[in-house]
């Protein structure tokens, strides 16, 4: 009876473990954050999280630095300055319409580069 209940537990442990692993590395995966760093005439602006793949309104963290003030500078004369970003080996280029608010981009015309 011992060794049964022995086998019993020594399985059901071995699952628990497998599940906690199984668990923590979906969780690894989810949380992966893919951030994309973006230029304006080839000074460093910002980054996102999540890389435009359409129009849209999208969040960036902003640099301090000149290339972010340039480009706040044109969106606030109402120029549509170009922008890009390489993601998985492809350069893109898009154009910034308007920053509703801080840390928001209003993004069109995104298209996939040849160089």
């Amino acid at each position: 009876m011992f060794v049964l209940v022995s086998v019993v537990v020594i399985s059901l442990l071995a699952v628990a473990f497998l599940a906690i692993k199984y668990l923590s590395r979906k969780r690894q995966n989810s949380m992966k954050i893919r951030i994309v760093e973006f230029t304006y005439l080839n000074q460093p602006v910002g980054c996102f999280q999540t890389p435009p793949k359409t129009s849209g309104c999208y969040q960036y963290e902003p640099y301090r630095s000149l290339g972010h003030y340039e480009l706040i500078e044109q969106v606030g004369a109402q120029a549509k300055p170009q922008c890009e970003y390489s993601y998985q080996n492809k350069k893109r280029s898009f154009q910034i319409t308007d920053s509703p608010e801080p840390g928001v981009l209003q993004i069109e015309n995104i298209y996939s580069r040849k160089d």
